[in-house]
């Protein structure tokens, strides 16, 4: 099995790809990415500027999903189930899981199963802040 592993970092402003991340002597975790006309590199320190990891999987769309992304589950049943879902890294599970935006208790985990098959990316927590509660 090959795990695709890639993130980005928010720089304040957009969402750019993560290209190497560094280590500084205080061990503070530092990361750069290309822009257009800079030929050096750009740091960031991630306690400023956050970085988000890519869980491997994809949305019904074949979108690419990232923590911190925002979900839309719609249930093809009862459209009273539909919400807006966050991923966030869960420590005690050691995985990936859904978290409700309104309330942000647990809704999925593991969601691996069923992420491509009911779900869409229509945001991050970033970018879309009018997604937000």
């Amino acid at each position: 099995m090959k795990r695709e592993i890639k993130c980005q970092g928010w720089n304040g402003t957009k969402l750019c790809e993560v290209r190497q991340i560094h280590f500084d002597a205080d061990l503070k975790t530092l990361f750069w990415f290309p822009r257009k006309g800079y030929p050096n590199k750009f740091y960031q320190d991630c306690e400023e500027y956050p970085l988000r990891w890519f869980t491997g999987l994809h949305d019904k769309n074949g979108k690419d999903v990232y923590e911190g992304d925002k979900l839309l589950f719609r249930s093809e049943e009862d459209e009273s189930l539909d919400r807006i879902l966050v991923v966030k890294w869960d420590n005690l599970l050691c995985g990936w899981s859904l978290y409700d935006d309104v309330s942000d208790e647990e809704a999925f985990e593991p969601f691996s199963d069923v992420i491509g098959e009911y779900f869409e990316v229509i945001g991050n927590i970033y970018e879309n802040p009018e997604l937000l509660k």
